[in-house]
């Protein structure tokens, strides 16, 4: 068993609000459908046009992505630093060295791959071999490469740009230089392919975009724009021929190519944008850009309206400074995070739920570090959000999700602290001057204000839950006590300046931390200090635990996150990140750790194994692992390849956080004994980050390696293997309750009476006329049956007849046939594919029935139900069956399908496996039950002794 010497068990879950990066996405388009790979830090993930929903999430690389490809609808391509990395859903199934600097670009054409360095390297590359074709070595005299494209119609020609304004085509087979243009004397930025095969936009680093004919080397027409072209795309719906060029300023600039004129103008991003791309023959243009965000544009009606925002995916444009969970009684899972733009609303669980605040017209300014107030107790009937810009207090409605009409405080000076009751009805607002103050966040009224001695900025400010004790904590190294109405209570001086406070609200406890480093854990009924932890440097935020055990704290100096045990006084874990945390929050239920990283858009997640599992704690290591950043949300829906995915929210665990432990057996039976005999789960039992997912490919991990002594259920529908259960039910349900009937049909030629005036006859007639001519036909037939027998009986009877002849003629065919049937085996039965897997997994050497299992997986609930009733009992096929889900039992895989397995075999073969020819095989198919089932059933009933104790409901 291993043992990991962290209570947090600090493994990268998710990121969420982390939406685009500034490099540019990549198109895939398969059927009618299409989606959008999106390079996002160190991972990428595939929208859907259609909602902008995620549908899939790479796992993490070693560097950042610069650029990515879309190699078909199931592969990507991606640059990791010197390699590039090609990527088969969440899998790298290859990898392509050689050059000697990072890669900045790379240009796919059908399964030729051609990759530019730093180093103005540009190697060629066979995607079908994996190896290199080759090179082109004469680059170097063109001068420094910035774009590639491939020309349409141009085969095995490419066309580079440069930095001095300047382009050639190259011919990638013989390596040489076909032709140099003049160019333009500014750096070639971007370029794209237009309709018309020889036309190419290229856009400058100075604004200017060129439409130029590279057969006759001459420029159609110039548009000029603001800023560098760092995008264009040619519109191609037939409808309007516009081409669209972006910038970096975030403006996207429509041109009308029939008029040469610039048809629109708009802001698309607040920064710059990486690509604008208008859809095949469509009126939508997609753009993403730098500042965390991806629109889809409409050009519909484009004549009188101008381009509309069709929908949009975004997140904070600048890194967010504080984050706090916020969770309702309807929004399980939420998180309110803040940056200088205002705060968003965040949710754990969906991706796409990521909506920002409404500020309207008021300027918010330079956010306040870690200045976030929230309290959702009564949330849906008044503001319940308060944050600081500069010397300005905003409070924020969460229904409304905006600024309730003009609460906009202005105080006399810059605001340094935040805090609000246990009843949200009062804000407490600290500033560096030494104000404290007390607001009523529904009207936004003054209650309180008072004045610290001596003179000091205010740096924390914490409510009881009570609502009767105020303390703060000042940079004159003074904590005071105040009253709700601001009355001094108490008071007492600490050694250094302290600049954070933090409380948990059940316990009473609260924290301060100084300038010195050491952070201060007190009781605010006793006032008595509890605990000291020197953390050795400045702490930039801390937080208490959900029950208030732990309390983690994340540093300045080392840029670690620490997590100390309040009762026994140890550090228990700690861990550090490439980019130092800027802030801190733990959920209300306990789940999850909430952190901003400067120079980081996303807010990250990590899990508390604590609240998952069984972690025996130990001491941590002597320095801290270095963990990269949680990957980025997915929704766990439909990806490239139309199968359902799920981000990789948890990936292997840091090596060297693992510690050698002693004999298993011996530690398993001492946890029993110390556990009073409650089962308990294993560490390696629940330890699903050891087995890394790139093992399994596209399948569901649990279907593939049991783990420990748990049991796994099947991955097939549940109304598959349900639907077995009830299969008669079903069919008898599904019967018609009227069997509907064959109209008889009219006689072509309808009876009439003959005569010289004909009528037709009656039905009555008509019945009495066919009667008579049965009984005529009867009559006939038996007269005619007697004469034959009179006339046949003289020559049967005639004496003196010798049959001889014929009896030793009949007994020679009789011998022919002997012999004739003795040639040939004896009639087999022919069995299906099931009973001959049935037999063959019985018959190997280790029973392996795998191939069984997945042909019932395959077949249909009436399939499945015809193949059970006709397992043979004249032969072993009785006994294969039953060894076949004793092996199943063992094995715990699958456990609800072998569950019905044996359910509906014991149904239709009970009566004979009740005989004295299986009481062996049945025997042992009930202990295996049994087995199987009673480990389940030990956890189950001591997790409900657990909680009846804990919830007082026993009976």
């Amino acid at each position: 068993m291993k043992e990991f010497d962290d209570s947090i068990n600090s493994i990268r879950v998710l990121s969420i609000g982390y939406i685009s990066s500034r490099f540019p996405f990549d198109v895939i388009t398969k059927a009618s459908e299409i989606s959008f790979v999106v390079p996002i830090g160190n991972c990428f993930h595939l929208l859907g046009v259609d909602k902008l929903n995620t549908h899939y999430t790479s796992p993490t690389q070693a560097s950042k992505i610069k650029c990515v490809r879309a190699y078909g609808t199931k592969k990507f391509i991606t640059n990791c630093k010197e390699k590039i990395l090609i990527w088969e859903n969440d899998t790298i199934v290859g990898q392509l060295e050689g050059h000697s600097a990072g890669v900045i670009d790379m240009l796919l054409m059908s399964h030729v791959l051609m990759t530019l360095s730093k180093n103005n390297e540009l190697f060629i590359w066979d995607l079908n071999s994996g190896q290199r074709y080759s090179s082109l070595s004469g680059i170097e005299s063109f001068g420094k490469v910035t774009t590639m494209l491939h020309p349409r119609g141009y085969y095995n020609k490419v066309l580079l740009g440069n930095k001095d304004g300047e382009m050639s085509i190259w011919n990638i087979n013989t390596k040489k230089q076909v032709y140099r243009f003049a160019g333009w004397g500014s750096p070639i930025v971007s370029m794209e392919q237009s309709p018309a095969q020889d036309i190419i936009a290229v856009g400058l680093e100075d604004g200017s975009v060129h439409l130029h004919d590279i057969r006759h080397d001459k420029s159609v027409t110039v548009f000029r724009q603001r800023g560098s072209v760092t995008s264009m795309s040619f519109r191609t719906d037939g409808v309007k021929a516009h081409l669209a060029t972006a910038s970096r300023s975030g403006v996207v600039s429509i041109w009308d190519l029939d008029t040469r004129k610039l048809f629109y103008s708009f802001t698309a991003h607040s920064s710059t944008v990486a690509r604008a791309y208008f859809l095949a023959g469509e009126p939508i243009m997609v753009t993403n850009g730098s500042d965390n965000a991806v629109r889809v544009w409409t050009f519909h009606n484009i004549d009188i309206y101008k381009p509309l925002l069709l929908r949009e995916r975004t997140g904070h444009d600048v890194p967010p400074h504080a984050t706090q969970f916020f969770d309702t009684d309807g929004r399980a899972g939420t998180v309110i995070s803040t940056s200088d733009k205002g705060p968003r609303m965040l949710s754990v669980n969906i991706s796409h739920i990521n909506v920002p605040f409404s500020h309207n017209k008021i300027k918010l300014g330079e956010g306040n570090d870690h200045l976030l107030a929230a309290n959702p107790a009564n949330y849906r009937t008044m503001n319940c959000i308060a944050t600081a810009h500069g010397s300005n207090l905003v409070l924020w409605s969460f229904v409304r999700m905006a600024v309730d009409g003009d609460k906009n405080i202005r105080l006399n000076a810059r605001i340094s602290a935040l805090g609000m009751s246990a009843c949200g009805n009062s804000a407490y607002v600290g500033t560096t001057t030494g104000d404290l103050e007390c607001y009523n966040v529904q009207s936004g009224t003054k209650r309180a204000s008072v004045r610290i001695e001596p003179a000091g900025s205010v740096n924390g400010i914490v409510v009881d839950a009570t609502g009767r004790y105020v303390v703060t904590c000042a940079s004159n190294k003074h904590i005071n006590i105040w009253s709700s109405t601001l009355k001094p209570i108490a008071s007492f001086v600490l050694e250094s300046p302290q600049t954070m406070l933090v409380q948990h609200l059940e316990s009473g406890m609260f924290a301060c931390a100084g300038e010195d480093g050491i952070v201060r854990v007190y009781d605010m009924e006793t006032r008595e200090l509890a605990r000291k932890f020197n953390i050795g440097h400045y702490v930039v935020d801390m937080t208490f635990n959900h029950d208030g055990r732990w309390l983690i704290v994340a540093a300045r100096g080392d840029a670690t996150v620490r997590i100390y045990d309040i009762p026994s006084g140890l550090m228990v874990d700690w861990f550090t990140t490439r980019s130092p945390v800027t802030s801190i929050s733990f959920s209300p239920r306990g789940e999850f750790l909430a952190t901003t990283h400067a120079d980081e858009l996303g807010v990250y997640l990590w899990s508390n194994q604590m609240h998952f599992g069984t972690i025996l704690l130990s001491r941590p290591g002597e320095t801290a692992p270095m963990l990269d950043l949680p990957t980025v949300q997915a929704d766990g829906e439909k990806g490239a390849d139309g199968v359902e995915t799920h981000a990789d929210i948890n990936t292997a665990k840091e090596k060297d956080r693992t510690i050698a432990t002693g004999d298993e057996d011996e530690k398993k039976q001492q946890e029993l004994e110390d556990n009073k005999g409650v089962p308990q789960l294993d560490v390696q039992d629940v330890d699903h980050d050891t087995i890394p997912s790139a093992a399994y490919g596209d399948q569901d991990p649990a279907s593939s390696q049991q783990i420990g002594r748990l049991v796994t259920m099947t991955t097939l529908p549940k109304s598959k293997w349900e639907t077995l259960l009830d299969l008669d039910l079903i069919k008898e349900r599904n019967k018609p309750l009227n069997i509907a009937e064959k109209p008889k049909l009219a006689p072509f030629f309808i009876t009439s009476t003959g005569g010289v005036n004909p009528t037709f006859l009656t039905p009555e007639q008509l019945k009495e006329k066919d009667q008579k001519e049965k009984e005529n036909i009867s009559t006939n037939g038996k007269k005619k049956n007697a004469e034959q027998e009179l006339n046949g009986w003289g020559d049967w009877a005639t004496p003196g007849d010798d049959n001889d002849d014929d009896e030793q003629e009949n007994g020679n065919d009789i011998a022919a046939l002997s012999k004739v049937l003795g040639k040939f085996n004896p009639i087999k039965i022919v069995k299906s594919k099931f009973l001959q897997l049935l037999e063959a997994g019985y018959k190997s050497k280790n029973k392996d029935y795998s191939n069984l299992l997945n042909l019932i997986k395959e077949m249909t609930p009436s399939a499945i139900d015809y193949e059970i009733r006709n397992v043979n009992h004249i032969e072993m096929d009785i006994h294969y069956m039953v060894d076949f889900l004793v092996q199943l039992m063992r094995g715990n895989n699958d456990f609800d399908l072998v569950q019905t397995l044996t359910t509906h075999f014991l149904r239709v073969h009970g009566n004979l496996l009740m005989t004295s020819e299986y009481s062996s095989s049945l025997v042992e198919l009930k202990q295996s039950q049994k087995s199987g089932w009673s480990h389940l059933q030990n956890v189950f009933q001591a997790n409900i002794c657990m909680l009846r104790y804990f919830t007082n409901t026993l009976q």
